[in-house]
């Protein structure tokens, strides 16, 4: 699994497997259906925000309050949807890491084995250390949220049929071998 990095960044920019540094990874903050926010100035002329009802802009789309945290993300996306973006906004689909060590050593081992379901190993990844990814946690984010400064591994060939077959299995409980993927790098 070491050997699923590429020894530099896909040149073709962006692409799925791709490791991002830090983003924002989270979901709704609850009660249900949701705290929506409605922008107001505050004091001293600062933008500011308050609890309302749902309102939206002209293009429908509103504001709501969530919670999560900065982490490091894998790229999901298939790299042709990443560099054909529709109505110029780049949509990907990302999983949050969290650090291998995090889990308790009978996980770790499970997850180095790729025996769960879920939880996708990301080892030997250069100048990190070893993660581990929740695809149950599978979220967009809006292009403008990184840059090409925040792509710190590509995956290789090995790397993104392991990754694809791993996907497959994970949301339809169908093993592919991973020969059978042709991943475009």
């Amino acid at each position: 699994m070491s050997g699923w990095w590429a020894s530099k960044l896909n040149p073709k920019g962006l692409s799925q497997g791709d490791i991002l540094r830090i983003l924002l990874s989270g979901s709704p903050k609850g009660p249900a259906p949701g705290v929506f926010l409605r922008p107001q100035q505050a004091r001293g002329g600062r933008e500011g925000y308050i609890h309302d009802d749902w309102a939206t802009d002209g293009n429908g789309v509103g504001l709501y309050l969530s919670s999560g945290k900065r982490v490091p993300c894998l790229v999901i996306s298939n790299s042709c949807d990443l560099d054909k973006p529709r109505d110029n906004k780049l949509r990907v689909l990302v999983a949050p890491m969290a650090p291998l060590s995090s889990l308790d050593e009978k996980n770790r081992e499970n997850v180095r084995q790729q025996g769960s379901k879920r939880l996708f190993p990301l080892l030997g990844i250069p100048e990190m250390a070893d993660h581990y990814t929740d695809l149950r946690s599978i979220s967009v984010i809006g292009g403008d949220l990184f840059g090409d400064g925040d792509r710190v591994a590509s995956m290789n060939e090995a790397g993104l049929r392991n990754l694809n077959a791993f996907l497959v299995y994970f949301f339809t409980r169908f093993e592919i071998p991973t020969g059978d993927f042709k991943p475009e790098l």
